[in-house]
């Protein structure tokens, strides 16, 4: 709330003049006239939502994909192994771009979650080996290849492929240029549950760490989705305000 008084120079508390009040509004209808100018597709998505007719024949879920297409998710890549047959076999690996990662609590222990959309044969592995790795990624290429499952060539259903060149057998990112952070996860498989054709995956993190420079990269330009495209979000010198958390 905005306090009644000012402090003048002499630390006595006065009401502040007509004239300060007058210049203070009018900074603020300024600041909150300054908008970006929106890119074709989202002036298209807000002409169409404004269309009461179109958005009242729209089915249910197509309305909430419209409305979250707009929000920002932070990516990342889930991976882990398939065990093989037998001892000698070596494990598949497995791995998909989810948006949905997120902490559920830190106390008494970090558990996190994440939505993956079944049959999966990443879940699968993770339901095998009991584990898997989360990584905070930075590069849209890795994002699109985990995405669609494929990187020049192979396919993460069949063989693990491409993923022997991308993935250590910790389940961490070999390049360490492409990501953030990685979490090492034990899947809590009773804590798991299926919601339509999707599940919610939950795991508890067992160990965690940066990739090298992640630090200094994340806090530059993290990789985002929104509107079906990858975004960098560039951070502005200021913040709007402070929740008073570290």
């Amino acid at each position: 709330m905005t306090s009644r008084y000012v402090t003048t120079s002499t630390r006595r508390l006065t009401r502040p003049s007509s004239v300060f009040l007058l210049r203070r509004a009018v900074h603020m209808r300024r600041c909150l006239s300054r908008r970006e100018p929106l890119t074709n597709e989202v002036a298209d998505s807000l002409k169409a939502s404004k269309d009461t007719n179109d958005w009242d024949n729209l089915p249910l879920p197509e309305q909430v994909r419209s409305l979250m297409r707009p929000v920002p998710h932070v990516l990342t890549v889930i991976t882990s192994f398939q065990p093989g047959q037998s001892p000698e076999d070596e494990p598949e690996p497995r791995g998909l771009l989810v948006s949905s990662f997120n902490t559920i609590t830190l106390s008494p222990r970090p558990y996190v979650s994440f939505n993956i959309k079944i049959p999966s044969s990443t879940w699968d592995a993770i339901k095998a080996s009991g584990y898997f790795t989360a990584s905070g990624i930075s590069n849209s290429t890795i994002a699109a290849a985990f995405a669609k499952g494929e990187a020049g060539s192979g396919d993460k259903a069949t063989e693990g492929g491409w993923m022997r060149d991308w993935i250590n057998k910790d389940g961490t990112l070999r390049d360490y240029w492409t990501a953030y952070w990685w979490m090492r996860c034990r899947c809590t498989i009773e804590e798991s549950r299926p919601v339509g054709d999707h599940l919610i995956v939950v795991g508890e993190v067992v160990q965690a760490g940066e990739y090298e420079y992640g630090r200094t990269r994340m806090l530059r330009s993290p990789l985002l989705y929104m509107n079906g495209r990858y975004f960098r979000f560039n951070r502005p010198e200021g913040v709007l305000a402070h929740t008073g958390r570290a």
